[in-house]
């Protein structure tokens, strides 16, 4: 039995600039996601942020013009 690959699958990685404040102060930690999952994400850590947000995305890309 064969397996068909994905292929209109792209990971497409986040700068790590904070989206709330532009800062470059940035590290990587453990976020719970709110559901009891955690999940590695960028954290800032410019004085009064501390926003989080996710390394990449996956999404769905597709080069089928015919869609």
């Amino acid at each position: 039995m064969s397996i068909r690959a994905i292929t209109n699958l792209r990971l497409v990685p986040h700068p790590a600039t904070c989206p709330e404040c532009g800062s470059t102060d940035v590290t990587t930690d453990q976020v719970d996601m709110g559901d009891g999952t955690r999940e590695t994400a960028y954290v800032c850590e410019a004085p009064g942020c501390g926003a989080a947000w996710p390394l990449a995305c996956i999404c769905e890309w597709s080069t089928d013009h015919d869609r």
